[in-house]
């Protein structure tokens, strides 16, 4: 599309946006929201709707500070790549170069971290879980920064280091604590002089304490408590503020190739997939999702919780970019921007060819099928129908086409291929990996429970209420744990590693020795459950 079509269809979108998202914000219960446009010039349109937060008359501007979230790992990567520009850092050097006394748990080899790059980190190829015993998502202890990230050293790997991809916070943080570590002075203070203060982002920060001065500060509103938190130790994964238009300046300054700040050779390493699968399109590069629309790179990255929501889109292509803040965590619309965006520039991601189906002796196929589990509890079950492979995600059920012996293909599902890989990365059947956007499912198949089994039953708390219900159940043959609420997980079978020490299917650590005990390094406690669940 020309820049001619894509900037005449501005002020169209900009016309029903501003009709539509008043009705929007009443529809999903939102009380404000900002959005906005800028091409490589600068801010296009850009308006706030609703107000700063329930009860008060304060009127969202295009000048209100909202939370990010894990919108915040883009600046993060880019101050990162900042210092590797002055020297600072070397992305491919082990994270002990940079903090010596670093280590952590792995059950695949002795020092994971002497392996563990900077690329590592950004890309979310460490390794790690998602959340550290201080300072995450489930923990309300008003740790620091520093806390939080040494706290890392206590968690446990949940694959081999640059295995595969994994979203989690842990990795973009403690690339944020070694840039404060080289730098010698607060990660936020290195951003602020480093990338806000050059860009002109006055109103975008990491400091925490400026924020809660702010008198133009929007309030976070969540459907799981009232008690939502202004600050969270999370800094380099989810700490940063910003205002609409400064968030599409931010997004100028991708459009503009690094705007004279960041060399443009760095900021397009940005936008490269490490290691991606043959054909993939989807997938995440260091600290931004990547997706192939056409042919064409999009750059996107969302954040939610703690009572916001954020969407950052763009086509560098196309010189176009936007952005979407809300202050609630309910359920929204999502991937907004990248509607926007799409709209804008009459263009969507395409359908990739595959090879052809091969014929796979029965042997074979019944060793594909079984149950894998993903990111969030995510199910995904392969049966064997005669000689055909059925795979069974949510409602749906679709046929899969086997292209090798350990690769198949969604037949209507946009030609989805899912490969199977061993620990080692190497052709086998312990994960189920998309070759189309690197989300790995973990091999879970469905354990033995038997009705003498000893049930003990756990609450996890999310912001001061209980959120999530843990049932443990000890048998003859198995010993699993199953959890709903917040965090949604079917039954799992558990490995004994030590004395009080598990691990699920999907690397998560259950440590019943901690104090007190952790799944995944979220404390829970022993209480009546929320409601009662048959695990049979």
């Amino acid at each position: 599309m020309s820049d001619a079509n894509v900037h005449g269809g501005f002020s169209k979108v900009a016309s029903r946006l501003t009709r539509e998202i008043p009705s929007l914000l009443v529809e999903h219960g939102i009380p404000g929201m900002a959005v906005g446009v800028c091409d490589r010039s600068g801010v296009t349109w850009s308006a706030g709707f609703g107000v700063n937060a329930l009860g008060r008359a304060d009127p969202v501007t295009t000048q209100t500070m909202f939370s990010i979230q894990s919108g915040s790992k883009m600046y993060t990567a880019t101050a990162v790549m900042l210092a590797v520009q002055q020297g600072m850092l070397e992305l491919d050097a082990s994270v002990t170069t940079y903090l010596p006394e670093f280590t952590v748990r792995s059950r695949w080899e002795p020092a994971p971290q002497e392996r563990m790059t900077l690329c590592h980190l950004l890309s979310h190829r460490a390794g790690f879980t998602h959340e550290a015993p201080l300072g995450g998502n489930f923990d309300d202890r008003d740790s620091s920064f520093e806390e939080h990230c040494r706290s890392i050293s206590d968690t446990w790997l949940r694959f081999p280091v640059g295995h595969h991809y994994e979203y989690s916070n842990l990795g973009i943080d403690l690339a944020g604590y070694i840039v404060q570590r080289v730098s010698g002075i607060p990660f936020h203070a290195f951003v602020q002089k480093e990338l806000l203060d050059p860009l002109g982002l006055r109103r975008t920060t990491f400091d925490h304490a400026s924020i809660a001065q702010d008198r133009d500060r929007a309030v976070g509103h969540s459907g799981h408590s009232d008690q939502v938190p202004l600050r969270v130790p999370m800094v380099g994964a989810g700490g940063a503020y910003t205002s609409i238009d400064d968030a599409l300046r931010y997004l100028q300054f991708h459009l503009a190739g690094g705007h004279g700040v960041l060399h443009e050779d760095l900021l397009k390493q940005m936008y490269e997939i490490p290691n991606p699968l043959p054909g993939q399109r989807f997938g995440y590069g260091l600290g931004v999702a990547v997706a192939r629309w056409n042919g064409r790179r999009i750059l996107n990255h969302g954040g939610g919780g703690f009572g916001f929501q954020s969407d950052m889109a763009w086509d560098p292509a196309a010189g176009i970019a936007v952005a979407t803040l809300t202050n609630t965590d309910h359920p929204v619309p999502s991937h907004l921007a990248s509607d926007i965006l799409c709209e804008l520039t009459g263009d969507e991601p395409s359908t990739p060819e595959v090879p052809s189906a091969v014929e796979l002796d029965p042997a074979t196929l019944g060793g594909i099928a079984g149950a894998y589990i993903g990111r969030g509890g995510t199910l995904a079950r392969i049966d064997l129908d005669g000689s055909k492979l059925l795979l069974h995600r949510g409602e749906a059920t679709q046929i899969l086409a086997p292209v090798s012996e350990n690769e198949v293909v969604v037949e209507d599902d946009g030609n989805q291929r899912f490969r199977l890989l061993g620990h080692d990365g190497r052709p086998g059947r312990a994960y189920l990996v998309s070759a189309d956007d690197g989300v790995t499912y973990y091999r879970s198949d469905p354990p033995i429970v038997t009705d003498d089994a000893m049930v003990r039953s756990y609450a996890i708390d999310y912001m001061g209420t209980q959120a999530v219900t843990l049932q443990l159940r000890t048998g003859r043959d198995a010993t699993t744990l199953e959890a709903h609420g917040l965090l949604e997980l079917p039954p799992l079978e558990l490995t004994a590693q030590a004395p009080g020490l598990y691990f699920c299917p999907m690397g998560e650590a259950l440590d019943l020795t901690a104090s007190p005990p952790t799944y995944a390094n979220i404390p829970f406690e022993r209480r009546p459950p929320i409601r009662t669940y048959d695990l049979r």
